[in-house]
């Protein structure tokens, strides 16, 4: 080990106990707090990523009056005006020698009380915490129920992606089909393009979307022979892992699982039933706690770097979860499911390769970063299947915040996104298509964007000024031996925060 080495690890181990042991809480809960909190220099940063210092500034009820400066791209100039605050992300707040975030419960505060006064809230709750992601309802009939998530991996415009969500439980109403986008967290989502698609699926079949947003029809799922207790039914009793047994563990899950294999057969369907756990919110919490004042670099960093853009893509697929079929010798390598909801429980397919395996049996490994994941239930359906036959439907109707028509937004994905704060919504209609004789329609949502999570409000970490916390991050991320011990524990003692 050279000196270099030597010194780097000395210094991080000195700054990751400061980091642990020192720590400052401020909340900032209502409108009435950030009126009174004058005068102290804001910092802002709007939904066009310019960044705002105000040295002298006043609250009113919907724009935040001052005067200071406005960086773009790195270059400052003097600014006086108006901000509304539908068109700021986040507010982070100087106290002393430290910069700290008003987002995460203060704006969420005041988009619910503004959306209050128009009468446009929804009745939606704001989460101060949690996973990321837009969550998606369809009309069931009689009122609209959640049926999943969206783009929940896409943490920045560099990132951005598309998932479908599948929509068990919409039904028609007056020939159409109601589905509907909310912001119920403290984030801002930028919605590329929404599409609704029918798929024909065979009657007695289910329709199950696979890692590539495909979908396909499953008629005949059964159960492992060999598996954990918990991932014999999808039942709601989900195999889940403790911090302690993380670390353990070397922060890594592996579970085995045994199907009979019919003879001949040589290819399946592996339906994988789980929800993802809060543990990136962790991460994110501890991460922007670290960056404090420099959070702003970070976020422009998440847009432009391409080395930090490259290493949150390995962290992505760090916490996917990996299935592999053992080939007689070794484990092959069969797909990946993307996390994709910490709220909804939802379903993936992954199409298995069962030619050149030996036997009557399957073996099949899945693997995750350790309490990324609580698996419901493991299924495999060994009938012969194609990706179903899709038709896009019409749109009828988008309407997005005070009413307006979002349809332009939402069409193509293209430069132009429909931006939603906390508390906003996107109403769609689509128009309905008739059942097929022996077929019935399933339908799935397809949505791209990407969001950005605005900075924890609740813990900020004390480090010398003089420390490049930018610097350190990135370091950090980059070493997981060095973040995950660091992540886990902050999950277990946050998990014992709130337990009480």
């Amino acid at each position: 080990m050279n000196i270099r080495t030597i010194i780097w690890r000395t210094s991080l181990a000195a700054v990751v106990l400061f980091m642990c042991g020192c720590t400052m809480a401020r909340k900032v809960e209502t409108f009435e707090q950030l009126r009174k909190a004058s005068p102290r220099t804001l910092r802002a940063m709007a939904t066009d990523r310019s960044i705002y210092e105000l040295t002298s500034y006043t609250v009113r009820d919907s724009v935040l009056e001052g005067s200071g400066k406005r960086f773009v791209d790195g270059e400052s100039a003097p600014f006086t005006g108006s901000l509304p605050y539908r068109d700021l992300v986040y507010i982070q707040m100087r106290t002393g020698g430290f910069w700290q975030t008003l987002g995460a419960v203060s704006l969420a505060a005041l988009a619910v009380s503004y959306f209050q006064g128009s009468g446009e809230f929804s009745g939606m709750s704001i989460e101060p915490m949690g996973n990321s992601c837009p969550y998606v309802y369809a009309w069931n009939g009689s009122r609209y129920v959640r049926e999943g998530e969206a783009f929940g991996t896409s943490f920045g415009r560099a990132l951005e992606g598309e998932t479908i969500c599948m929509l068990s439980g919409a039904r028609a109403r007056d020939g159409e089909l109601l589905v509907r986008l909310t912001n119920e967290r403290p984030e801002t989502h930028y919605v590329n393009r929404v599409r609704l698609i029918a798929f024909d699926v065979p009657d007695g079949c289910a329709a199950i979307a696979d890692e590539g947003n495909r979908v396909w029809p499953v008629a005949d799922a059964r159960a492992p022979l060999n598996a954990p207790p918990a991932l014999r039914r999808n039942d709601g009793v989900r195999r889940t892992s403790e911090p302690d047994a993380c670390a353990q563990s070397g922060y890594r899950d592996v579970v085995d699982l045994t199907f009979a294999r019919p003879v001949a057969a040589a290819g399946a369907s592996l339906i994988v039933c789980a929800v993802n756990t809060d543990l990136v919110y962790n991460a994110f919490e501890l991460t922007f706690g670290t960056l404090g004042d420099q959070s702003l670099v970070f976020l422009d960093q998440v847009e432009n770097d391409p080395r930090l853009v490259e290493t949150l893509r390995d962290w992505i697929r760090r916490c996917s979860l990996s299935v592999e079929v053992w080939s007689g010798d070794r484990w092959v390598p069969a797909g990946v499911i993307a996390p994709e909801a910490s709220v909804a429980p939802f379903s993936r397919l992954v199409r298995l390769d069962a030619r050149g395996v030996p036997g009557d049996a399957i073996h099949v490994r899945l693997s995750a970063l350790a309490g990324m994941w609580e698996l419901d239930s493991v299924a495999i359906d060994w009938s012969p299947a194609a990706p179903l036959d899709a038709r896009l439907l019409a749109v009828r109707a988008v309407t997005g915040r005070d009413g307006r028509d979002a349809s332009a937004a939402v069409r193509e994905t293209d430069a132009d996104y429909a931006t939603m704060l906390p508390g906003d919504r996107i109403d769609l209609a689509f128009a309905a298509v008739p059942d097929a004789g022996g077929r019935r329609s399933a339908y799935g949502l397809e949505v791209s964007g990407y969001l950005l999570e605005w900075p924890p409000a609740a813990e900020g970490v004390l480090i010398a000024e003089s420390v490049d916390r930018v610097a350190l991050v990135n370091e950090l991320i980059r070493r997981p031996e060095a973040f995950l011990p660091l992540v886990y524990d902050h999950w277990k003692r946050r998990r014992g925060a709130v337990a009480g």
